[in-house]
């Protein structure tokens, strides 16, 4: 008897609607889902008094063209709604050179050493290079891993050739 990976938590993790309601509620996401209650509230006093469902279902029936317009358009117009207004989109990555620290009581950003930076982030990495008739480039390539690691770090196999 096989256990299935469908369980109770990973369907409440689905539906789960503390992703939505427990997060800080910013402008953009305000306006993000009221735009989506309007719709829905509009679709429903629509088919109140209009009987638009029906309609609608008639005409599809008798074309099919708009209907796959809809379909293709729906999808990336609704998408192109939600980056727009909960800003999903990527952010410009900081810079990693400047680091805020308190100076004379205030934050500022102050210029640090990224090489220091990244090779304090590489304490667990180990870099092998594996040389054979290397000369002209083993210097470069040393340095090149310098900037990532510390000189311990680096670990040069080399069979003996010029």
């Amino acid at each position: 008897m096989s256990e299935s990976c469908l369980s109770m938590k990973t369907l409440w993790s689905i539906i789960d609607p503390s992703e939505i309601l427990c997060t800080k509620w910013t402008c953009r996401k305000i306006l993000f889902w009221s735009f989506y209650a309007g719709v829905a509230a509009g679709a429903v006093l629509a088919e109140l008094y209009w009987g638009w469902i029906d309609y609608f279902v008639k005409f599809v029936r008798a074309e099919l063209l708009p209907l796959g317009v809809i379909i293709y358009l729906v999808e990336p117009f609704m998408i192109f709604l939600s980056l727009i207004t909960v800003g999903a989109y990527p952010m410009p990555p900081k810079k990693p050179s400047q680091r805020p620290k308190m100076v004379d009581g205030k934050r500022k950003f102050v210029k640090v050493n990224a090489t220091a930076l990244r090779r304090k982030a590489n304490k667990e990495v180990a870099v092998v290079i594996a040389c054979h008739n290397s000369r002209d480039i083993i210097a470069n390539t040393v340095k090149a891993c310098l900037n990532h690691v510390k000189p311990k770090q680096i670990f040069i196999a080399d069979n003996g050739n010029r």
